[in-house]
């Protein structure tokens, strides 16, 4: 399962990435934005703020879209990635070394892949769909699937969580509605035994 994702997560980056190159070419100036409403930015260190579009699409080194609102879907690529107090009514695309989302809306899914993907405890999505090496999601989703080498789970899940990792972490602070399905690395032969689950239920924090 693992090695197919990794395909995945390269075609992801790749077509991020060659979208960016494109970019390069398409916004000289470093930002410009098409008659239908779409920004497009690229360059060295871009940031788009206070803003509202149909959708968009950003590659640069330091690459941020803050305090902004998309009507459609982002895409955005570099070393450092950073979608920040800002709304996408469809889905986020999200390719980095280090990409953080951060106090946002997204009315779809957050696709991301990075070396460290942090999803924060004030984003709501629809789903998180996420590979990378360290993955750290304090969010609220309907559902996760996070392949990864350490996995930090700390948000509120409403339906199915799918992790494929070395090391996961459930936080204390974690709440998951649905199934959890957890797999990782082990030895030919294993023998893996599930116990019959238990029914916790704890009343609100004072």
């Amino acid at each position: 399962m693992r090695n197919n994702l990794k395909k995945i997560i390269v075609l992801f980056v790749v077509a991020i990435l060659m979208m960016g190159t494109a970019l390069t070419v398409y916004a000289e100036d470093g930002c410009t934005t098409d008659s239908a409403g779409n920004v497009f930015f690229a360059g060295d260190d871009v940031e788009i703020s206070s803003g509202t579009y149909f959708g968009g699409f950003g590659a640069g080194t330091n690459v941020s879209f803050v305090n902004s609102v998309a009507d459609d879907s982002i895409a955005l690529a570099g070393m450092n990635v950073k979608f920040d107090s800002s709304s996408a009514v469809s889905s986020v695309y999200l390719a980095g070394n280090s990409v953080v989302v951060s106090d946002s809306i997204i009315g779809g899914n957050i696709v991301a892949a990075g070396a460290s993907v942090v999803v924060d405890s004030d984003t709501v999505s629809k789903s998180v769909i996420a590979f990378g090496t360290k993955i750290e999601v304090d969010g609220s989703s309907s559902a996760l699937t996070l392949v990864g080498e350490e996995v930090v789970i700390n948000g509120t899940v409403e339906g199915d969580v799918t992790v494929d990792a070395t090391t996961v972490k459930i936080g204390e602070n974690a709440v998951i509605g649905g199934s959890a399905f957890i797999t990782s690395s082990v030895p030919a032969n294993t023998t893996v035994a599930v116990k019959n689950p238990e029914l916790t239920i704890r009343g609100p924090k004072s």
